[in-house]
């Protein structure tokens, strides 16, 4: 699989993860979580960045949130 359909598909099983709104998640517990479902730390920091880019995610001093 490539490293581009990796990190859509740990895009998608963050914004799965992420479900309540205005609740800010630190991006450590996001890489233990992603990497209890298979994907590598590299992948998930990737994939937040992604998100973040995309205006899907916030990122703030407490952590990352849905926007």
């Amino acid at each position: 699989m490539s490293n581009e359909v990796r990190i859509r598909a740990c895009s998608k099983q963050i914004i799965n993860t992420i479900k309540i709104p205005g609740f800010f998640y630190q991006p450590s517990w996001l890489v233990n979580e992603m990497t209890r479902r298979g994907f590598s730390p590299s992948e998930t920091e990737n994939s937040i960045s992604f998100l973040i880019e995309r205006g899907i995610l916030k990122n703030s001093p407490d952590g990352v949130c849905l926007s």
